[in-house]
């Protein structure tokens, strides 16, 4: 009995690992094209730090918000309001940003692969 239990433990486990790598591949294509469409290279969406960094400057945000992302419990309502102006900017409203925070694999992916354009004058 333990052996069946061992099994359906590891296929339960392969399962979940599965969709989880498939969703961090959705979510890493659509976040590449998104930057691709803003006019960065999408590469530049895989690298940890420098992807806050270049999402900051497509929000229309100064960059010292970067410090404000380093005080805990502000970094949240901070990351909010720069997702939601780097959403307004792809023709989307504050859910879409709202959703780039609470499921980003399904909301890049969404962004990446929309017909949406990147306006950089557009009110953030």
């Amino acid at each position: 009995m333990s052996t069946l239990f061992a099994i359906l433990l590891g296929m339960f486990k392969l399962g979940f690992g599965l969709v989880g790598l498939t969703l961090a591949l959705l979510g890493i294509a659509g976040g590449w094209r998104a930057f691709r469409k803003a006019g960065r290279p999408g590469l530049l969406f895989v690298i940890p730090v420098v992807n806050v960094i270049n999402i900051v400057d497509l929000a229309g945000k100064p960059l010292w918000w970067l410090l404000l992302l380093l005080v805990p419990g502000l970094n949240v309502l901070v990351l909010l309001l720069l997702l939601v102006a780097f959403a307004r900017r792809f023709e989307h409203g504050a859910l879409f940003g709202v959703g780039l925070l609470l499921l980003p694999p399904v909301f890049w992916f969404l962004l990446g692969f929309d017909n949406s354009r990147f306006s950089p004058y557009r009110a953030a």
